[in-house]
């Protein structure tokens, strides 16, 4: 993708970091003001509208990517982006309109919202690009180190399919969408919405140990041609 605005790498973080800063300032009492309430709406305002600034330009500059081939990664990225923008709007919402805010259903959709949409999307994103990278780069290193050419390395599509790491993508979503209907009808939808969050992490932890299985079955090939090794025994010179 391209990069980001030099206004985005460049004032963005430091702005966040120290709106966020000044918010816990005023939550604490430590910045006393006849207008406590209000300046620190204010400042988690602009903290929110710098977030929504992030996702928008995030999800630009994803469409805007030269490579075209389709990627769960992505697929998880865009959600958690769209989540957070929705989560900000959420919060002006919840600010501008009252009834909105102080509704029982708002802290828990918020949390729901930034938790499970945000911050567990990009993490499970994450994985699915590290891990496989990983595995791909020290089975790589480990073959140029021993020069041993006759083990074919496998590419980063063969530890994680894509088809399992999608019907992952497609469980996690719907149980985000669960979850959020059961912050307001919890008698019918909590436990569909627990049932599919198990489901779909513990699916995702099956996703990493078949990269991992895959990762040793490989290293295991390369073992028996390591110097010094004959017949799976040490021998010392």
């Amino acid at each position: 993708t391209p990069e980001y605005p030099l206004w985005i790498r460049r004032y963005l973080p430091n702005s966040l970091f120290i709106g966020i800063v000044v918010w816990l300032l005023f939550q604490l009492g430590f910045i006393q003001s006849e207008w406590v309430d209000l300046s620190a709406t204010l400042v988690l305002g602009l903290v929110v509208s710098g977030y929504l600034l992030f996702s928008l330009n995030t999800l630009r500059l994803q469409y805007q990517r030269k490579r075209r081939v389709p990627d769960v990664t992505l697929l998880f990225w865009r959600l958690g982006m769209a989540m957070l923008g929705c989560c900000a709007l959420l919060w002006v919402s919840g600010k501008l309109f009252p009834p909105i805010g102080n509704s029982r259903y708002f802290s828990i959709l918020l949390g729901i919202g930034l938790l499970q949409g945000v911050a567990l999307s990009i993490v499970n994103g994450m994985l699915y690009k590290i891990v496989p990278f990983l595995c791909w780069f020290h089975l790589q290193n480990r073959q140029l180190a021993l020069m041993c050419m006759t083990v074919r390395m496998p590419h980063m599509k063969e530890f994680v399919s894509d088809k399992s790491a999608q019907r992952q993508f497609h469980l996690h979503l719907t149980g985000l969408v669960f979850a959020a209907v059961a912050a307001v009808i919890p008698n019918w939808f909590s436990r569909p919405a627990a049932a599919l969050f198990i489901v779909s992490n513990s699916m995702l932890l099956f996703n990493l140990l078949v990269a991992v299985r895959k990762y040793r079955s490989t290293l295991k090939l390369l073992l028996p041609t390591m110097p010094g090794t004959v017949s799976g025994s040490s021998t010392t010179a």
